[in-house]
């Protein structure tokens, strides 16, 4: 009789544990959709006046483990636009039940729509891989309501392409 009772205790805390996991997942998708901006201090190390990054909503074609979304982003100097995207990002979710915390690491793809549709360059066109590369990381800490992409530059080191914070809603 008692372990059948303590086997059914630990099913039912798997089974919450397999919830809250769950739902974490879910939090950190619904709270990634949204405005953000650079800090001072992204904008100093990059040399730039500003970035501005929209991150939408997860697309139909998307599953639980990786998620298609529509984002656009600007950076511009100078008063001039440096870059101005509408891209495709494809983040993959980590496959594993991890524990709860604050900033979850994603991979992510990311494809220009405007260069998918160009064969070639134009004067007016700078291909999107100029600026970043098409395969990072996403850090996301919903704490602070940040995001980071981070890659591999052209020299094979680690390189913070962006650190964007949300704007707040009003």
């Amino acid at each position: 009789m008692n372990s059948i009772f303590l086997v059914a205790v630990l099913v039912v805390f798997v089974l919450v544990l397999f919830y809250i996991f769950s739902k974490q997942s879910d939090i950190y998708s619904e709270s990634l959709t949204g405005f953000y901006n650079s800090s001072t201090e992204f904008l100093e190390l990059a040399g730039i006046d500003g970035m501005y990054f929209y991150i939408g909503e997860p697309l139909d074609e998307s599953t639980r483990t990786i998620e298609k979304r529509k984002a656009y982003f600007i950076m511009h100097d100078q008063g001039s636009i440096i870059a101005d995207k509408k891209i495709i990002m494809t983040i993959t979710k980590p496959t594993s039940l991890q524990p709860i915390q604050k900033e979850m690491k994603y991979t992510v793809e990311i494809v220009d729509e405007e260069e998918a549709a160009l064969e070639d360059e134009t004067e007016s066109f700078i291909s999107l891989d100029k600026i970043m590369p098409s395969e990072m990381e996403l850090y996301h800490d919903i704490t602070m309501n940040r995001v980071a992409f981070k890659g591999i530059d052209d020299k094979g080191n680690e390189k913070l392409y962006a650190e964007l914070f949300k704007s707040p809603h009003k």
